[in-house]
């Protein structure tokens, strides 16, 4: 089988794979880089931006689960690029835990429970993960809310479970369990969860996607039939 039709059948069988080259262009992969690790391309190769946008750290999620998917050749690059991208995340948050999204001490709910869930979620499938803490991140999840916002809160669940594993304080785990019950609260009488008061059929699925692996993680049956109504 020829090189083109070999990666055309692993296409096939995993068309995620299709988006490997392009997530990768989006991040800094030069070790001699002050953003090495950075996926906000409008950051650090274009210079639009002020901030890093930490949402783009999600990559490291996707570089874990990718990997799984990807000739082992190409599996060390990938493993060392989420490195990378946890680590510079790690090192871009303010001293509370939070990070920013669009602008200097903005400390984003949004930004700071998706990357947080995206980031644990590789730490945890990692062999040999970075020494980060997640502590203070885990706090600052604790403290704060956007209960109108059914995606971040679910966001900030998934985060906060995790990090219980990866740490071992129960204080996370009752958090996590305490977004959940917000969530569950606020979901509308026709079954979405609801953003601002309304339905809105995109961000659902988001929050299902979340909570489904929040479900993976605890088993508890009240987050499956809440899944089940959306």
């Amino acid at each position: 089988m020829s090189k083109n039709n070999y990666s055309n059948s692993k296409l096939l069988m995993n068309p995620s794979l299709i988006l490997i080259e392009r997530i990768l262009g989006l991040t800094d992969r030069d070790p001699s880089s002050p953003t090495f690790g950075c996926s906000d391309r409008y950051f650090w190769n274009y210079k639009l931006h002020d901030v890093a946008n930490a949402r783009f750290q999600e990559t490291a999620l996707y570089f874990i689960l990718v990997a799984q998917l990807c000739d082992e050749a190409a599996r060390p690059a990938l493993l060392e690029t989420a490195k990378a991208v946890i680590l510079f995340w790690a090192n871009n948050r303010h001293r509370d835990g939070s990070v920013n999204e669009i602008y200097h001490y903005e400390r984003s709910f949004c930004a700071t429970s998706m990357s947080t869930q995206a980031v644990a979620g590789a730490w945890l499938k990692m062999d040999n993960p970075p020494d980060i803490d997640l502590i203070n991140t885990g706090d600052w999840l604790l403290n704060h809310n956007n209960k109108e916002v059914a995606n971040q809160m679910a966001g900030a669940c998934l985060a906060l479970e995790r990090i219980a594993k990866i740490t071992g304080e129960n204080r996370f785990l009752e958090g996590a369990h305490n977004k959940f019950k917000s969530i569950q609260r606020n979901q509308l009488t026709n079954g979405c969860f609801g953003e601002y008061g309304g339905s809105d059929i995109g961000y659902a699925t988001i929050t299902m996607s979340l909570l489904f692996e929040y479900h993976h993680l605890t088993g508890e049956s009240d987050v499956l039939n809440a899944i089940r109504k959306c």
